[in-house]
């Protein structure tokens, strides 16, 4: 199977690409994009997911890397509560535009931190088989997560 060879930490990163690029999609519109920001917080929810499950809990398990995955825990939980806010709330044009723009850069500073910060660890702290298996159960919940969404 061709997935299992897709490196862990490349793909993360070129989810990583693809949230940022929803992200200036919607904001360049400068207006509500209920549809693109519905589909944006799908991705993330899932990309969210996978590296919770699967990779922060491995990582987790090294001292090395604790404290770091423990901040990225947090830092997802806060992006979660951001997205239930505009869920929450009927936001005039304004308000929404400027809430994506502040989580927009909430989001990039995450996932710059991950990337700079624990995602180096990751090949010393965690063997090859470790993160084969991890993408394929990244990709496989991300798959088996889109289907049932459409």
């Amino acid at each position: 199977m061709q997935q299992t060879e897709i490196d862990l930490l490349e793909l993360l990163k070129k989810d990583h690409e693809q949230v940022m690029s929803r992200f200036k999609r919607i904001q360049k519109s400068e207006k509500k994009e209920v549809r693109l920001f519905a589909q944006l917080e799908k991705d993330v929810r899932i990309h969210m997911e996978g590296e919770e499950r699967f990779f922060y809990t491995l990582l987790e398990q090294h001292q090395q890397a604790r404290q770091r995955v423990l901040e990225s825990y947090e830092e997802h939980f806060l992006a979660k509560l951001i997205f239930s806010t505009f869920n929450s709330q009927a936001l005039d044009e304004e308000r929404w535009i400027a809430k994506i723009k502040v989580l927009m850069e909430f989001m990039e500073h995450h996932m710059k931190e991950e990337e700079s910060q624990l995602f180096p660890l990751a090949p010393n702290l965690l063997k090859k088989e470790e993160l084969k298996r991890i993408s394929e159960q990244y990709l496989e919940l991300r798959n088996d997560q889109q289907k049932t969404e459409k």
